[in-house]
């Protein structure tokens, strides 16, 4: 899938949610937490690299890019039918962690990754029983702004520390599709659901303004990939 497409599919997604007439009865305003489990085989290599280049040292990898918490909100307007759209806002991040340290001192380098993601959702629920509970299908497309910190850190006990930080930074497509059950209460509106995430065009740039890329031992280009499995929950209001 190449990025015009989903380019065009954001913009689509995003027209159309503005050209549809709403009342207050129909606006969904929910936040939501939950856990992803992320890919992340740009992150990867980059740690096999630092690995690499400091082999004479036994590096040992701490933390290698476990699940974390995401957050993340909405606001929605019941647009036709069961049909809703609406504005998309998460918030994710992960790390990994390197060291080494024996009598004479430590070095690690530590990986801070985190992103925003802005975009718009398409979704549709059919209702399971009177009771309002309800089975919703949705998807989300939206722009991806991410960053990395590269802290690396050299202690030599009791003669030299020395630290350096460096940060790269990408930006790229998601699409979000996601599946789960809804509980109407009155307004209230309680959520489950499971879903993952595809991210293209995930290119790490050694700067904004570089047009060269970051690439692996393979000469392959590095990429911030939040492709992912995620599950949440999450809380709303309905008016």
């Amino acid at each position: 899938m190449n990025t015009l497409f989903l380019r065009t599919l954001f913009l689509l997604l995003f027209s159309v949610a503005l050209s549809f007439q709403v009342s207050a009865q129909q606006v969904e305003i929910s936040v939501y937490s939950g856990l992803g489990a992320y890919q992340m085989t740009g992150a990867r290599s980059i740690q096999q690299i630092i690995k690499n280049s400091m082999s004479a040292l036994p590096l040992e990898t701490v933390e290698n890019f476990p699940p974390y918490w995401q957050f993340g909100g909405e606001v929605s307007f019941l647009v036709k039918g069961d049909l809703r759209m609406g504005l998309h806002y998460n918030m994710a991040s992960t790390g990994g962690k390197l060291h080494y340290g024996d009598y004479s001192g430590e070095i690690s380098s530590i990986q801070l990754i985190h992103r925003s993601l802005v975009g718009v959702s398409a979704r549709t629920e059919s209702r399971i029983n009177r009771k309002g509970l309800s089975f919703e299908v949705g998807i989300v497309a939206g722009i991806n702004s991410t960053t990395m910190d590269l802290l690396s850190k050299i202690d030599l006990h009791d003669i030299h520390t020395s630290e350096q930080t460096e940060s790269f930074k990408n930006n790229s497509l998601s699409l979000l599709p996601e599946i789960g059950l809804k509980q109407y209460l009155g307004p209230l509106v309680l959520k489950a659901f499971v879903g993952g995430e595809y991210t293209f065009d995930a290119k790490v740039k050694p700067d904004p303004s570089s047009d060269g890329y970051l690439a692996d031992a393979s000469n392959k280009p590095i990429n911030f990939s939040w492709n992912s499995l995620r599950t949440g929950v999450g809380v709303g209001f309905s008016f």
